[in-house]
């Protein structure tokens, strides 16, 4: 399937909806140059660059869906430690 920007675009914001961050504050956008795509972080004082140079569309979404499944994935496990702590 080929990747369009409408999905890095939606992939990005998922990725900006797990980690909570808001609008202009820690949030993840994309930077197009080159012909390809770039993850980049706001900070404080600009951007920094979260992914490795300009990659193709394909490439950068796999990259994002997989922080996405990531941090979930650890959103999940802690919240099944704050469960049954209270257990032991």
């Amino acid at each position: 399937m080929r990747i369009t920007k409408k999905m890095l675009d939606h992939s990005v914001a998922r990725l900006n909806e797990c980690m909570g961050t808001t609008e202009g504050k820690n949030e993840y956008l994309l930077s197009g140059a080159y012909g390809g795509w770039q993850l980049q972080r706001r900070n404080g004082r600009g951007v920094d660059s979260i992914s490795n140079g300009y990659r193709p569309k394909r490439e950068l979404y796999d990259f994002v869906c997989a922080m996405v499944y990531g941090v979930r994935t650890y959103q999940d496990e802690q919240r099944i430690e704050r469960q049954f702590s209270c257990i032991t």
